[in-house]
């Protein structure tokens, strides 16, 4: 008989959840419940990374291999205690009390084997700041959900540095700062588990390894991943652009807060991309447009620019997460089409969108030319109709009764029938003016998804080598 919380049995199922990387395959794993030398140990393994739960306790020594499934119909709110029991042949019984109401629930509980046995934490777990888990976190959100000749879908930890990496092959963002008790550099799959407000709540983190798996304790919790000894990762470090290259803005706290409120209102947020313009000029300049209604706006935020002016166009979303992780530098580097964002001991650089996607300034079409004398654009043909235009009628008669013709100008022109070439001409030029648009909408679609591919597999050069 094992006795535990209902709020326990809740928060370890919705970790176990998290700890896998996309959609369950299979039947739901078992849950090993084991009280020994006053503690109470939960353990599951999903896929192949394990989850360990272990609290104090005064109960007798016990062991129950229980379903998942009956996980999911015992836990709740509170703390109210839930009491497990199984007889000799496997028939489990789990009694509570929902509300004072006595609650029960049947199940099949499975014969412990060696393949339940819980492992122990490793000897000489080394404590990390509890950034470590906002790393793994975030680099888990970058990382691929598929892998292909690289394994994407993984976070690489390298040990010597002191860093985090992940890249999907349109971005990449490198964490550091840590001291690990290791060298090496090692995968482990990228799970969303350290976002959990379970294990995010814990203080104390720390970090452990054993030949086959890497171990990350927080608090009474433990995951444990496994190393992926056999697949290859892209040399990440590589595409990172040496100081001082490019053109750089660097906003304070209080800049990037502006900019985070200014974002959402700017158009074309729900245009493909959610493109957004980045002037890096005098000062920072974000520019927005609207496909549909061709509205621009744009925002200038006073900030420290060096180097000669640039403009590029980035995912909003990507903006407004690299402010979220803290960085205050933007970087337009001058060779890659990409943009480098960075603060302190974190990196993220991401493939610019086509130049296309870059909105010019609102006004620059209604800028005067700056030569005076300069000639303006000629106007558009005035096209000329192949049968004359009839005179319409005026109120003058003449003396054999027919209408006269209104009078010619000095120089010849029949007023008339230059109106009714121009309204011609005008109509002709708007019908143009609409298959060219079209033309061009479909021809930027286009650009965007071959920039997509592009960048991928060029600009951020994840081709250099394998760690």
């Amino acid at each position: 008989m094992i006795a535990i919380a209902r709020d326990v049995v809740r928060k370890f199922r919705t970790v176990a959840r998290k700890c896998l990387a996309g959609r369950p395959l299979g039947p739901a794993p078992p849950v090993v419940c084991r009280v020994r030398a006053g503690t109470l140990m939960l353990w599951t393994r999903i896929d192949s990374v394990g989850l360990r739960f272990a609290a104090p306790t005064d109960q007798r020594d016990a062991v129950l291999v229980v379903p998942m499934a009956a996980f999911a119909a015992i836990e709740g709110p509170g703390t109210d205690v839930v009491t497990l029991s199984c007889d000799r042949k496997l028939q489990g019984t789990a009694t509570w009390s929902d509300r004072g109401v006595p609650q029960t629930h049947l199940f099949t509980a499975l014969m412990p084997g060696k393949q339940h046995a819980i492992p122990d934490l490793p000897v000489g777990m080394s404590p990390v700041t509890p950034e470590f888990l906002i790393a793994l976190h975030e680099c888990g959100k970058t990382a691929a959900r598929d892998s292909g000749r690289f394994v994407l879908n993984h976070v690489q930890i390298r040990g010597k540095a002191g860093q985090v990496i992940a890249t999907d092959a349109k971005q990449a963002l490198v964490l550091g700062g840590f001291a690990f008790p290791f060298e090496r550099d090692i995968l482990v799959p990228a799970i969303p588990a350290f976002g959990c407000r379970e294990l995010a709540e814990e203080a104390e983190i720390r970090v452990g390894h054993s030949a086959t798996e890497l171990i990350v304790a927080c608090g009474p919790w433990s995951v444990w991943l496994p190393v992926n000894a056999e697949g290859r990762y892209p040399d990440v470090a590589s595409i990172l652009p040496k100081p001082g290259t490019g053109t750089a803005a660097r906003l304070d706290d209080s800049i990037a807060a502006e900019l985070l409120r200014l974002l959402p209102a700017l158009p074309g947020a729900k245009d493909e991309g959610q493109p957004v313009t980045i002037d890096l000029e005098a000062d920072l300049v974000v520019r927005g447009s609207d496909e549909a209604t061709g509205l621009v706006r744009e925002h200038a935020l006073p900030a420290s620019v060096a180097g000669p002016g640039k403009s590029t166009a980035v995912d909003r979303s990507v903006l407004v997460r690299a402010l979220a992780l803290g960085c205050r530098t933007i970087r337009i580097h001058p060779v890659m089409n990409s943009v480098i964002f960075e603060g302190p001991n974190r990196t993220l650089v991401v493939a610019a969108l086509d130049a296309a996607s870059i909105v010019p300034r609102p006004d620059s079409a209604r800028r005067p030319p700056a030569n005076p004398t300069a000639v303006p654009p000629a106007l558009p043909p005035i096209l000329e109709r192949s049968v004359p235009v009839k005179s319409p009628e005026t109120n003058g008669t003449s003396a054999n009764g027919k209408h006269e013709p209104p009078p010619l100008t000095e120089d010849g022109l029949d007023p008339l029938a230059e109106a009714e070439a121009l309204r011609l001409a005008v109509a002709e030029v708007g019908t143009r003016l609409g298959r060219l648009i079209a033309a061009l909408r479909s021809s930027r679609k286009e650009k965007k998804v071959l920039a997509n591919v592009w960048a991928g597999l060029k600009q951020l050069n994840l081709g250099g080598g394998a760690q």
